[in-house]
């Protein structure tokens, strides 16, 4: 949605300029290279499930990608849970938040400090930052592990083999 804008702005711009181009007979036309075309197929709600043996960065990325639609989500027990906002922790930070737990978490499971919410994934951590619980308005993520009592170990779910 943030380069939507941002395209939203700059091609504005630019049309402006063409047809001003158009209309004083300036504009040269560039005919597209179809052999560097390539085809985008259709974004598939399912596409959405998160799979926390991906990296944080790798998350947040989809997470992002399909704010808008379809939404990126996963599963906590048994209930739909979409993810609206999330961020990728770095190495350092992730291992020094792991090393302050008194378990090692699998891909896939919660760490709940005081001020925030985690997921372990394949490589590093992702913070949670805002979610929609299902039946349920959109709410900062720490609302939601209050809330849901969530704990350290517990499973975020989606865990795809």
């Amino acid at each position: 949605s943030s380069m939507y804008e941002k395209l939203a702005i700059a091609g504005g711009k630019l049309l402006v300029e063409t047809l001003v181009k158009i209309e004083d007979g300036t504009v040269v036309y560039t005919k597209q290279d179809e052999s560097l075309a390539t085809h985008a197929p259709m974004l598939k709600k399912e596409e959405g499930l998160l799979d926390f043996k991906l990296s944080a960065w790798s998350l947040d990325c989809l997470i992002r990608g399909f704010k808008e639609w379809p939404t990126a989500y996963t599963y906590v027990g048994g209930k739909l849970l979409k993810v609206y906002g999330a961020k990728a922790v770095s190495s350092e930070k992730s291992a020094q938040i792991e090393d302050n737990l008194a378990t090692k978490v699998m891909p896939g499971c919660f760490i709940v400090t005081k001020k925030n919410i985690y997921v372990k994934t394949g490589e590093n951590l992702l913070e949670l930052l805002e979610v929609q619980p299902e039946g349920k308005k959109r709410m900062p993520a720490m609302d939601f592990a209050r809330g849901q009592h969530i704990e350290t170990g517990m499973n975020a779910g989606n865990i795809q083999e």
